[in-house]
């Protein structure tokens, strides 16, 4: 079974070691950017779960680790940001895979 890691400042991520991912707490750009390295050199599948802030904070990293194979890097929102980014990426993807916006538009 594929690992789970969540990266992101302790008080957003220490929820997912209750469910069993492993946490990696950053303060930062720099430590998305050290995780995500760390992890590109593993050669077992994994899905990468990293704050949203954060993971724009650390676009370049974030883009680069996607390029890998038998890896997903998702981005999950936080209470610090109502951006919506990352509804409006999931919302496209499932558009495209399913022909229809299951998800709809916010009003």
């Amino acid at each position: 079974m594929p690992e789970v890691y969540v990266i992101g400042r302790r008080a957003e991520v220490l929820p997912f070691a209750a469910a069993g991912a492993t946490v990696i707490e950053v303060e930062g750009a720099h430590g998305v950017a050290e995780g995500l390295r760390a992890l590109e050199a593993k050669r077992e599948p994994c899905l990468v779960m990293v704050s949203e802030d954060l993971a724009g904070e650390a676009a370049e990293a974030v883009a680069r680790f996607r390029l890998g194979k038998r890896r997903a890097l998702v981005a999950i929102p936080t209470l610090r940001e109502k951006s919506g980014r990352t509804l409006a990426r999931m919302r496209r993807l499932v558009a495209r895979s399913l022909g229809v916006d299951l998800l709809g538009k916010r009003e």
